[in-house]
């Protein structure tokens, strides 16, 4: 058993290179085709790398652009906001605001 299982792993590791399959064209495709499409695929790509870039100073210009203590407040002051307008609209609502208020600044 051993004398079997030692060729067999020296087989497998021996073998560094996978084998690479070919690249089959057909006889009716011609070169400017061929450098056609790879000019196609590479304008893909740096069309990706573009927009990749573009989403990454996006996301670069949301993150620095309002820190999340701003967005607290910012949005407490909305929902104040939002109740004023609510009380304004139907005045029976006021017995209800300061409730809401303490709600808010919570």
């Amino acid at each position: 058993m051993k004398k079997l299982i030692i060729p067999l792993l020296l087989i497998l590791f021996s073998c560094n290179n996978p084998v690479k399959t070919p690249v089959i064209i057909s006889e009716n495709v011609s070169i400017q085709q061929l450098k056609d499409s790879l000019a196609i695929l590479n304008a893909d790509y740096y069309i990706k790398l573009d927009s990749l870039e573009v989403l990454k100073d996006s996301i670069k210009n949301i993150k620095h652009s309002i820190t999340p203590s701003e967005f607290d407040a910012k949005f407490r002051i909305a929902r104040i906001k939002k109740y004023v307008a609510i009380c304004d609209y139907n005045p029976v609502q006021k017995k209800y605001f300061f409730g809401w208020v303490k709600r808010a600044v919570r």
